[in-house]
């Protein structure tokens, strides 16, 4: 009877510590959920980043060609501008050559 008693009292303990174990087991499941949609959330994150840098580059992109196709206008008018100027500047020297004839 003795022996009942104490396999009876080790059952209980051992159900007990099972009991625990079952406990602590359903919380680190719940941790790896917690950790798994934690993880789902920042690779959604880093999707949207990924996408918004793209994004971003594209619009240097554009901004670097358009600032080339200003660069390009504005030599283009200084061009012509010192065109103009040596015409000019010929033109004057003509008139001054012309001047001195009569």
């Amino acid at each position: 009877m003795n022996q009942e008693i104490k396999n009876i009292l080790q059952i209980e303990q051992l159900t007990l510590q099972l009991e625990k174990m079952t406990e602590g087991l359903r919380v680190v499941i719940g941790e790896r959920d917690d950790l798994k949609t934690k993880v789902a959330q920042l690779e959604q994150k880093i999707l949207v980043l990924e996408q918004e840098k793209y994004l971003f580059n594209e619009n240097i992109n554009i901004i670097e060609a358009r600032f080339n196709d200003i660069q390009k206008e504005q030599r283009q008018k200084e061009q012509n501008y010192q065109t103009q100027i040596n015409q000019y500047k010929k033109q004057i020297q003509d008139l001054e050559k012309n001047q001195v004839k009569l």
